[in-house]
Parts: structure tokens; sequence; C-alpha cells
């Protein structure tokens, strides 16, 4: 087991130095990106040939649309993605694609399977204004999908000892009480490393805590994504296994 060291104040004096891409927008840059508050939306990490990374903070409107079949809303989700990308750095050459964010929850589940039904198909064609090679090159270089990686919302009813899960009809993002547990991510991802790397620390809190300035959180577990060998090492917090809305993991 990796010894947890982590202090939040030394990612935060490096954030501070780091462009951070805010939701429903998206950067590229030569070396390093990073984005804040991931929990429900998803972060999109693309490594290209010619910009470096291109990183989108996708919220989900963009890609939960209940009146479509869940693979079109995922076709379209990718599609819309691409599409930026390309009006950004034209002539680009996807090499390496990461699907990071979303909660435990059943419509992130099937979303989350769609992209990989997408990735299986032996026929695909563009729906929107991308090229269809853009589209297969896309889905054949996602390395990682990790959709639904954040224990959902949590609502606190009267005590700590007593927490339920929202259900799917519930609103992931309504603030009716301040003492339901939220969890989100903060992604860095820096080919400037070596290896190049994407690191996710992920927080879980109160919800009035998680408002606080995070360089005062200590993360619940850190992610390092080695882009070379695609391993994932998990650093986990100590006192993670004795909280009460811990929720054992695997990524894929």
């Amino acid at each position: 087991m990796v010894k947890f060291t982590f202090c939040p104040k030394s990612l935060y004096s490096v954030m501070s130095k780091i462009e951070n891409v805010k939701m429903g927008s998206s950067k590229i840059h030569p070396m390093i990106l990073a984005t804040t508050g991931v929990s429900t939306c998803i972060a999109v990490v693309i490594v290209t040939d010619l910009c470096g990374v291109f990183l989108s903070h996708v919220s989900p409107e963009n890609f939960l649309d209940t009146e479509s079949l869940v693979i079109d809303s995922a076709q379209y989700f990718i599609e819309t993605v691409i599409e930026d990308l390309f009006k950004k750095s034209p002539g680009s050459n996807i090499k390496d694609v990461y699907l990071i964010g979303g909660v435990n929850k059943n419509k992130y589940a099937l979303l989350k399977d769609a992209v990989d039904t997408l990735r299986a198909l032996p026929f695909i064609i563009a729906k929107k204004n991308v090229e269809t090679s853009q589209l297969k090159s896309f889905l054949s270089c996602v390395k990682l999908n990790m959709i639904g990686c954040n224990v959902q919302k949590q609502r606190d009813e009267t005590s700590k000892n007593n927490i339920v899960n929202y259900d799917d009809t519930d609103d992931e993002n309504s603030d009716d009480n301040r003492h339901d547990y939220v969890f989100d991510c903060t992604l860095v991802c820096d080919l400037s490393s070596k290896p190049p790397e994407i690191n996710v620390f992920q927080y879980g809190g109160e919800e009035h805590e998680m408002e606080d300035d995070r360089s005062q959180i200590t993360p619940r577990a850190i992610y390092k994504i080695d882009l070379y060998s695609n391993n994932i090492k998990v650093i986990v917090h100590p006192m993670a296994s004795k909280l009460v809305h811990h929720e054992k993991k695997t990524i894929q």
C-alpha cells in the first residue's frame, strides 16, 4: 500500500500557475492543463501530436439527453468534443483519450457502457460536423473510461449515521442540505513530467466544507495515471475506509 503523504497546500501552490479549464469550456496547451470541480461533469483529456493536451470540462446537459437513446447521446457527446478539438487545433492527430468524471449512478453506467459499445462497433458513421475518420480515431484512442468514478451525492438525514444515496430521480446539484455529502475531482494533465501523467485528486465532504479553499482539504484518494504505460497507481487516504460515505470502486 502506498503511504499517503499528500499536502493539499502543495497542490494549490502549483495549481495557481496552471491554466484552469472551467465547466462548459475547453483549452489546449503544449504541456499542462488542469480543471477543478469535476463531479457530475465529465473531463475529456486528449493528447495530440500537434497541440499537446486538449482538456474539455463537459457539463451533464451535453451528454445526458433523456429524450434520446443512450448510444445516440454518447455519440453526440463524443462528436461535440471532437468538433471542439479540431476547431481549436485543425490538423491534429489524436494519440490518447481519457474520460474521467460523473457519478456512480445508473445513467452514468449506461453512458460508460455506450461509449464502450461504440468503440467495439465494426462500422460507424459520424452524425455531426466531424469526419467519420475523426470519430473512429477518437474511439480507437480511448485509453481509460472512468465515467462514473465519483461516489454519488449522499443525503444527510439528521445524522452522519443515517446517510442515504440520492437516486436517479433526485437532483444531484440541489442544495437541500448543507450537510449532504458531495464528491468531485481535480485533474492535472502534465506532459512535461517524467513519465507524463494525469493526476486525479478526488475529494469528498459535507457540502458546506466543499465550498472551502481546496488548499484546506485533503483528497480522499489520488489516481496517478502514467500516460506511457496507462498504469494507474491509487493512493488512498488512510481514513477513507472509516468514512460513512466510503464506497470501494474498481477502475477499469
